[in-house]
């Protein structure tokens, strides 16, 4: 799994059951990206990463019973479409 941008790591950890190993990285001043399900965490809370960094493996943790990735982006804390944003 690689950082979709320049950010730093808000959440590295498997506190919230349904996403399983989740990461969540603040981009800007009102974006998060989050990365849910990973087998592996390889990022720190209040680390800073680079666009392409890899910060986890994928996996099936959390509420799947495949290897899968969510991805979400967050403006303002609300999801919107990845599309509107990444490219950047």
């Amino acid at each position: 799994m690689l950082a979709s941008q320049t950010g730093t790591v808000l959440y590295s950890g498997d506190g919230l059951t349904e996403y399983g190993n989740l990461i969540m990285i603040r981009h800007s001043d009102n974006y998060i990206t989050a990365y849910a399900h990973n087998s592996q965490l390889l990022v720190k809370e209040g680390e800073v990463v680079q666009r392409g960094q890899r910060i986890a493996s994928m996996g099936n943790s959390g509420q799947t019973d495949q290897v899968a990735l969510e991805f979400q982006v967050r403006l303002n804390g609300n999801p919107i479409d990845p599309r509107a944003v990444l490219g950047r």
